[in-house]
């Protein structure tokens, strides 16, 4: 009675309280008599009331059992089909906010515990969605949620989760991000291990996979390896140049960006006459002199003007 009275007067009841809440009590009963066809739902016990659910349906105990049997089936993997059924039991059972349009201390606290449960059941059960591969669903059923409800780490924590195995990792990196404001902002708090965690956790897969789809090629030319030291370990995976023959005239222009003249091989010389000794090999610095980055190369002198004919060269090779 002490209950009743003060969830309906909320600590203010009238002298006449007791005989009010009787009046009340015959009213249901003669409802339930006429409706339901029930004699003894309610009885009188001192010093208040029992109501009796043996023989009559109660959505809260409904709720209570289905969960309870839903935690104890998903511990097994062969009945996560039956945890996921009696679930979404529990779900449906919510058709709107609870005790809609009541108001008092008890009623509210009651609220309060019946809306974090809900809040629970809901988190369970994206749990086991995520485990049978349901991300999808996850999806849908959480983002609303996690929007209404900011702060809850561990609905986010599922969003999150389902939008990274949905390939969708900018979604996963936003919710955290949005996650993490609203923390700092109203509790002036960071999110707890689990959360950064997971965010570390998609920032290394997104990073791994930037990193594979943006790899360089295995081999690089050997001019950027000449003029990148950095790329000196393509070098062996590059195919060496064909050596030159021995007799074979190297041409300087083609370091200097011009075009190589075809090598020519010198005029065979009779046996009997002695061919002119070359002259001693100079060196000059490629591709313009100091600081450009590149090794100096051997070269021929440039040629003397002199009043001499040139030596005879074969066919093919320029007079």
């Amino acid at each position: 009675m002490a209950a009743l009275t003060e969830a309906v007067w909320q600590g203010t009841p009238p002298t006449t309280a007791r005989n009010q809440i009787a009046i009340c009590i015959t009213t249901l009963r003669k409802l339930f008599r006429e409706k339901a066809s029930v004699e003894d739902l309610i009885e009188t016990r001192h010093p208040g009331y029992i109501l009796h659910s043996k023989n009559c349906y109660i959505d809260l105990q409904d709720l209570s059992e289905s969960v309870a049997r839903a935690r104890l089936t998903s511990a097994h993997d062969e009945r996560l089909d039956e945890a996921t059924a009696l679930f979404e039991h529990a779900l449906a059972l919510w058709r709107g906010p609870v005790l809609e349009g009541l108001a008092g201390d008890r009623i509210d606290d009651t609220v309060t515990q019946l809306s974090e449960f809900r809040l629970d059941i809901n988190e369970e059960y994206a749990a086991l969605q995520l485990r049978l591969g349901g991300h999808h669903s996850v999806i849908t059923r959480l983002t609303a949620l996690v929007k209404e409800h900011p702060l809850r780490e561990q609905a986010r924590a599922h969003l999150m989760h389902a939008h990274n195995l949905a390939g969708r990792r900018a979604e996963a990196l936003q919710v955290y991000r949005e996650g993490r404001r609203a923390l700092v902002d109203e509790l002036g708090i960071e999110p707890g291990p689990a959360l950064q965690e997971l965010h570390q956790q998609i920032l290394q897969d997104a990073n791994e996979l930037e990193g594979f789809s943006e790899r360089p090629a295995a081999t690089a030319p050997p001019a950027a390896a000449l003029l990148f030291p950095s790329l000196a370990p393509f070098r062996a995976a590059s195919p060496a140049p064909a050596p030159a023959p021995a007799d074979a005239t190297v041409d300087t222009n083609a370091d200097r960006g011009m075009s190589a003249a075809p090598a020519h091989t010198p005029a065979r010389t009779p046996a009997h006459t002695p061919a002119p000794a070359p002259a001693p090999a100079q060196t000059a610095p490629r591709g313009g002199g100091a600081g450009y980055g590149v090794s100096s190369a051997p070269c021929r002198p440039w040629p003397r003007r002199c009043s001499r004919a040139p030596p005879a060269r074969t066919a093919g090779g320029s007079a």
